[in-house]
């Protein structure tokens, strides 16, 4: 227990400090501190305000129908669901192939012990974002059914324990993956198909549950979730627990999902251990190649290497990666699921007149999620000396960048606006205009990244997810594209009085091109000052 206690300090200390997730010190540098402060607050205004109010509106029409206690069991649901997917995808790094495993897997500390503690660690990253998602739920549930804190009590300690049990699941499928092909030489790119695969899964199931019928997506899963309740015990516990103050149910969830913990780490830790020790030997093996000269261009080299770094980290893929991934099966899913899409694109647009607009919305959206461009400097890490000391000049390495972020969003893009132009009777004149205004955002996305790239580098990490995930310039680029999108919002609106859609969007675009040229000008002038300024 001791040795728990002291690995558990170390861990959290290096994985949830301020200065970690940061990527600085926020005592020394205090203004950027206060202003990565405002963004995570807009983050999480905009992120409740959204949740909430589907919620509200949700528990209006399910306390009308007299069945208030069914938002139990969209939480839970949810909740089980988030956690198994954060599994899914973080189990390999979090409890297996993790980068410390040559140093702590040397220390005189039991395998065992060592795996209690990383699923500790796991559970606590799975618990924290679960909950944030769970409080404007829980706002909601209480608002329509009276607050009580007995049920408020019961319901966190439900959640508490209620995906214990499918979240092992998810992680024992992941340990599985991993022991079957850590031996192959493209095992990342294996994983990144699984991992792509169970995305495209969730949204096609996501789809089939949705009519189309309402304006709320989740009213139409009602019925699904009476009947998953109905399916898996758990749930319906949970649900009655919650609703009814019943501890005894609660006890229940309790009961069925602690006994798989101690199961998992007597019968898995000596496997995961071995995981490890043959993900280190072929990982040395795989890294023998036989040298192959070719001649290619410096920037074609520079690209060709952001596409292999690309799509060696699969938690890379899976983020910036999600983007085009919209891009290319939502216009797709759209030929099978016409009416559920059509419903969200015009309560986005404002009316059916404005379709054109929420698709715009849509592939707007997707492509702030293609943010290579705002964390693949920071990438380079300690490496970076190595891009410093080659006879390159610093525009040639953003502008590496710049291009392969372009290859990734704005084809798919392009693809994205005609099929759904095509698919929903857009007109030729409006569609040409559409396809142009979203070449010029993707381009305005892509600089305005890699000037935040250049600005807030977080060269200094022991892990990618630290930069892909929890960076500033990831949270800048994210937020600060939103508030593109809805700058381009207001424009939109206060001209739609003036000018036809076509007129209007051709406009915005050109300022955005404006704005986009004179970013790319500032890139070229200051990025030789800015990246051999960097210390890695």
């Amino acid at each position: 227990m001791k040795t728990y206690r002291s690995l558990m300090r170390v861990l959290l200390k290096e994985n949830f400090s301020l200065k970690r997730l940061l990527g600085f010190d926020y005592k020394k540098e205090k203004l950027k501190g206060f202003l990565i402060g405002l963004a995570i607050l807009y983050a999480l205004a905009v992120f409740f305000g959204m949740i909430g109010y589907l919620f509200y509106d949700l528990g209006e029409f399910l306390v009308f129908l007299n069945a208030a206690d069914l938002m139990l069991v969209f939480l839970a649901s949810y909740a089980i669901l988030f956690g198994v997917f954060l599994a899914f995808l973080r189990s390999n790094g979090y409890i297996f192939h993790y980068k410390d495993y040559p140093l702590l897997g040397s220390l005189p500390i039991h395998s065992k012990t060592l795996l209690i503690a990383k699923l500790s660690l796991m559970f606590m990253m799975i618990y924290a974002m679960m909950f944030l998602m769970s409080l404007p739920v829980l706002f909601a549930y209480f608002y329509w059914t009276g607050f009580s804190i007995i049920r408020l009590l019961l319901s966190v300690v439900g959640l508490l324990f209620l995906p214990i049990f499918p979240v092992l699941i998810g992680a024992f499928m992941t340990l599985l993956i991993a022991r079957i092909t850590v031996r192959f030489r493209y095992a990342n790119y294996l994983n990144i198909i699984i991992m792509v695969v169970v995305l495209i899964g969730f949204m096609v199931a996501s789809f089939s549950m949705s009519s189309g019928d309402f304006e709320n997506p989740l009213v139409s899963q009602q019925s699904f979730m009476d009947r998953l309740a109905q399916f898996y015990l758990p749930l319906h516990w949970f649900q009655v627990g919650v609703h009814q103050a019943n501890i005894m149910m609660i006890l229940g969830v309790v009961a069925l999902n602690a006994l798989p913990i101690g199961l998992f780490v007597l019968l898995a830790y000596d496997f995961v251990n071995r995981t490890n020790q043959v993900g280190m030997s072929a990982m040395k093996r795989n890294h023998q190649k036989d040298a192959v000269s070719r001649s290619r261009s410096t920037h074609h080299t520079l690209v060709h290497k952001e596409m292999k770094r690309f799509f060696s980290l699969p938690i890379y893929v899976l983020n910036a990666g999600i983007g085009p991934l919209f891009l290319l099966i939502v216009p797709l899913l759209g030929i099978f699921y016409r009416s559920s899409i059509q419903s969200i694109f015009i309560e986005v647009g404002g009316s059916e007149v404005n379709i054109e607009v929420g698709i715009l919305l849509f592939v707007s959206f997707s492509l702030v999620m293609v943010y290579t461009t705002a964390i693949s400097l920071s990438l380079e890490g300690k490496n970076l000396w190595v891009l410093k000391s080659l006879p390159l000049r610093a525009i040639d390495i953003v502008f590496s960048k710049i291009i392969f972020n372009l290859y990734l969003g704005i084809p798919l893009a392009v693809f994205a606006v005609i099929a759904l132009g095509i698919t929903y009777s857009v007109g030729s004149i409006a569609l040409i205009v559409m396809v142009f205004a979203a070449i010029v955002f993707g381009y305005l996305i892509t600089v305005f990244d890699a000037v935040i790239n250049l600005h807030l580098p977080k060269l200094d990490f022991k892990n990618e997810v630290e930069v892909i995930k929890q960076s500033a310039s990831a949270l800048f680029a994210i937020f600060g594209g939103f508030a593109l999108i809805a700058l381009n919002g207001v424009m939109f609106y206060f001209m739609s009085r003036g000018v036809g859609f076509s007129l209007n969007l051709l406009i915005i675009s050109l300022v955005n091109l404006v704005l986009s040229l004179l970013l790319t000008w500032y890139i070229y002038k200051r990025s030789e000052q800015l990246i051999y300024a960097m210390k890695s």
